[in-house]
């Protein structure tokens, strides 16, 4: 009935909905990594859901929630919110669908489910007038959901003792109920918020308690195996080396991709991560080489990462890194960025300005994201789509975030006056340029206008004059921003588009000239965070960069001339 050397557990939380067919797998601890027959996996199966407490199960609302899936019971929508919440939280791997060859079983239900006192008699009836919810009118009270978790994990294994765990957990989850929290406060959303802190901390209990579960499973050595231990010659020990983060170092941002290369002559079985003593990544290996790319979430403070493998003969290699995280407060900055790019259409994935893109949305480690980078390329890079496009962007930024605008293009009037410097847009015609194409001017105060209250912020232009569309020397670009005044604003886009295989792409200059790395290798990615450091030391310092707060008068469009080589 049950396979040795396979650990399925199925956590049975009864609530009365219904069941995904689904099972986690557990990360395996470092010490268990022996020469098995079979791999060990430890899952998790998700059953039926039951609350304890009369509430009633279903309900039916007009309203719109993003957490909820209307028309149908309450208890169904939790289980899939449960579902989800344990699939992100980390404390599981991946699912499987097989789950034949149990060993174990956790059996566990929700012991308490509170949603507290419904109190007064207009606190309903006023919250349905307000969220069009009609579960309060039925009965459900709408605050101080709680939920408490009991699981009880039995081991079975052929030639070892039964072993008994109990984990426990509890969560609550108070909201106050307001106009601006009402979507937040429906029963469903508050009580699943409210399982998922009991559940977190049953996963923390089981990450601890993840290596004595497991010591069960290891094979006993026998005495002829023990004998021939001693033989053996000395364990060929594998390498490991830490790609990114680079070196010891602070960082602002929480999450990282780390980056690491595993190798060595004998082939690799597995490797594991550990991040302040708890697990977070691990696997087994093939070959004898193998690239690491994980993104973990640090805690504020001094980090400890520890990084163990292990290849197929038993030789084992540790390497610890440090990394210092300062604590993350609404103080550090976001970044919204508008690119305008009028004469690229981007189809191709190898455009360089789309690289330039994408690459910015992936940084979250340095501020950016996917909702906050916004690309006007094309036929879709027109005067009225910029001044939207700056209408409906820059004053959702906070007082301490940086607003950038990226225009890469050419100049088609330039003059010592920003009114009468002007940048082809999409459909610019020559007759009516006040109309088609966009000035600096009207670029200045469309962003004066509508920039809620950044505290610094760039603009970064750079152009050709009259209607050429060659190549801008990149070099020159870095040498201008060296002697850029310190007050602030500085420029640095770039438009070249040449049809020359030398100079066919901004993106390759754009990197030899802002990126030390890609110094040897053009086709590589450009290094953001180098770039904006660079451009922030351009300015005078970060220090002096964040007080740059003079105006979008002071900015400057710089116009490039040279050609490359001279």
């Amino acid at each position: 009935m049950f396979s040795p050397g396979r650990v399925l557990i199925f956590l049975l939380v009864l609530l009365g909905g219904c069941a995904p067919g689904t099972a986690i797998v557990l990360d395996l601890p470092e010490d268990t990594w022996k020469a098995f027959d079979e791999p060990i996996d430890i899952a998790v199966k998700m059953g039926k859901f039951r609350y304890e407490n009369k509430v009633q199960e279903s309900f039916e609302t007009n309203a719109s929630y993003s957490d909820l899936v209307f028309e149908e019971p309450l208890s169904d929508q939790i289980t899939k919110a449960f579902n989800r919440y344990l699939e992100k939280s980390g404390i599981f791997r991946e699912i499987v669908d097989d789950t034949s060859d149990a060993d174990a079983v956790v059996f566990g239900r929700i012991i308490r489910s509170q949603w507290g006192e419904t109190g007064s008699i207009w606190t309903p009836i006023l919250l349905s007038i307000f969220t069009v919810d009609l579960y309060p009118l039925l009965g459900g009270p709408l605050s101080w959901p709680a939920a408490e978790v009991r699981l009880e994990v039995v081991v079975k294994h052929p030639s070892r003792k039964t072993c008994f765990r109990i984990y426990s957990g509890a969560g609550y989850n108070k909201q106050s109920l307001s106009l601006y929290s009402l979507s937040k406060s429906s029963p469903a959303t508050q009580l699943s918020l409210a399982i998922n802190d009991a559940i977190l901390q049953i996963g923390n209990g089981i990450n601890k308690d993840r290596e004595n579960l497991l010591e069960l499973f290891k094979p006993l050595p026998s005495k002829k195996e023990e004998k021939q231990e001693k033989k053996q010659e000395p364990l060929d020990i594998p390498g490991i080396t830490i790609i990114q983060p680079s070196r010891e170092r602070n960082l602002v941002y929480r999450s990282i991709l780390l980056k690491v290369k595993f190798e060595g002559k004998t082939p690799l079985a597995g490797y594991s991560v550990e991040l302040n003593r708890a697990p977070v990544a691990s696997g087994r290996l093939s070959g004898t080489t193998h690239l690491l790319e994980k993104r973990i979430v640090l805690s504020s403070g001094r980090n400890t990462l520890i990084i163990t493998l292990v290849n197929k003969k038993g030789g084992k290699r540790k390497k610890q890194c440090i990394i210092n995280c300062d604590r993350v407060t609404l103080l550090n900055p976001r970044r919204w960025v508008l690119i305008v790019s009028p004469l690229d259409s981007g189809d191709s994935d190898e455009n360089p300005v789309k690289r330039f893109v994408n690459t910015l949305k992936k940084h979250e480690d340095g501020g950016f994201s996917e909702k906050r980078v916004l690309w006007l390329n094309g036929k879709n890079a027109t005067r009225s789509n910029i001044l939207a496009a700056i209408r409906n962007l820059t004053p959702k930024a906070g007082k301490r975030d940086e607003v950038f605008l990226f225009f890469i293009g050419h100049g088609f009037s330039l003059s010592s006056r920003p009114e009468d410097n002007f940048l082809y847009c999409a459909g610019t015609s020559v007759k009516n340029p006040d109309t088609t194409a966009i000035s600096v001017a009207v670029l200045q105060d469309a962003l004066r206008f509508y920039m809620a209250c950044p505290r610094y912020y760039g603009q970064y232009l750079f152009t050709r004059s009259g209607s050429s569309v060659s190549p801008i020397n990149l070099k020159s670009v870095k040498e201008t921003m060296a002697k850029l005044p310190a007050w602030g604003t500085v420029a640095a886009a770039v438009r070249a588009f040449g049809k020359d295989d030398e100079h066919s792409s901004w993106g390759d200059m754009l990197l030899s000239a802002c990126s030390a790395k890609a110094d040897a290798d053009k086709n590589a990615i450009l290094d953001l965070g180098e770039m904006i450091s660079y451009l922030q030391q351009a300015a005078g310092g970060k220090a002096k960069f964040e007080v740059a707060v003079s105006g979008w008068k002071l900015s400057k469009l710089f116009v490039l001339d040279e050609e490359p080589g001279k």
